[in-house]
Formats: structure tokens, sequence, C-alpha cells
């Protein structure tokens, strides 16, 4: 081999490798910039659930409802204001989720249990708001009402009948001292 033909090849060989390191640092900085821009969201969800106005409004979803839900949220009454409150930012998380803004993981594993919480509470209501609006909206509105909010709860189901739960308490943890174990029950016949 000549030395010229050597040294081309050489110089090809490190002009490749400067293109996989390129490619490799911008996959990287596009994961950080993804993974804050996730922070940020979940610092605002935290927020927001924490705030007095939230929980003020999930209370007022837990109670019972009397009224027929066939006027969909106008059937609640006053707590209607505190259905949309809690549904509208389910069903944002739900569209965050589905333009991949945010990992379903995040969401579920921090807010599956109220969002299951409020559809149950909701869900024949957001089912008459459906009816309500199939009647009432001009031909050619869109008339899909929480259809985000839908998905996160039908997510949430399927990794409940795949995994068997996603509870944040049966998450594998780790402490000091090594793994922490899943609190054991002792059923009626002894075993553990």
């Amino acid at each position: 081999m000549d030395a010229q033909l050597l040294i081309a090849m050489l110089s090809l060989t490190v002009a490749v490798a400067a293109v996989i390191v390129a490619v490799a640092q911008v996959r990287r900085a596009a994961q950080l910039a993804s993974h804050a821009n996730q922070i940020s969201v979940v610092n605002g969800l935290i927020s927001e659930f924490r705030s007095p106005t939230f929980r003020a409004a999930l209370h007022a979803i837990d109670r019972q409802h009397d009224s027929p839900p066939d006027n969909g949220f106008a059937g609640l009454g006053p707590a209607a204001d505190s259905a949309y409150t809690a549904c509208y930012l389910f069903e944002y998380l739900g569209q965050l989720v589905t333009l991949r803004s945010i990992s379903e993981d995040i969401v579920l594993s921090l807010m599956a249990t109220h969002i299951l919480k409020v559809w149950h509470c909701l869900e024949p209501f957001i089912i008459g708001e459906r009816h309500k609006r199939d009647r009432e909206l001009t031909p050619g509105v869109p008339r899909r009402f929480l259809p985000h909010f839908e998905h996160l709860v039908s997510r949430i189901l399927e990794r409940r009948r795949a995994d068997g739960s996603i509870n944040i308490d049966e998450v594998p943890l780790r402490t000091l001292a090594g793994p922490l174990a899943a609190p054991s029950v002792k059923r009626a016949d002894g075993v553990v």
C-alpha cells in the first residue's frame, strides 16, 4: 500500500469517527433538553396539584352527586366549575403525553390514583356532556369531550392489567440497607 492511500484511508476514518461523535452529542443534547422540559412540566403539575384551588376542586368532585348525568356538567350545579378544573388539567396532561412532550411514566406514576378517582366520579357526567354536545353543537364542530383524559384512564387500566399495578407503593425501592420489600400480608391459610 502506498503512503497516499494510507493517509487517505486514515483521514476518512477520522472524518467518519468525527461525524459519529457529533451525532451522538446532538442526540444527547436533545435528550437533556427533553428532560429539562419534563422537569418544568412536572414542577408545574405538582404546584397545581398542591394549590388550594385544585384541592378544593377535587374535594367538591368527591361528593355524591344526586342529579342525573344527562345534562352533562351542567347537572353538577356548583360543582361544575370544580369538574372543569380537574378534568381540564388531566385533559391537558393527556395531550402532553399523547404528543410525547412529557413521559407517560411520569404522569401516571404521579397522578394515576387521582386520574382514576376523578374519572370514576365524573364518568357519567362526561358521557352526558358528550351526548349533550352531540345534540347541541353546530354541525362540523368537533364533539369529542376530554378524549385525552380518557386516554390516560385507558393507559392506566391497560398497564394495571399488564403488570398488576403502577401504584407508587409497589415500585421496588432501595434503601440504604438494601431493597425495600413490599409489605407482606399473611393470608388466612398462613401463607405470606
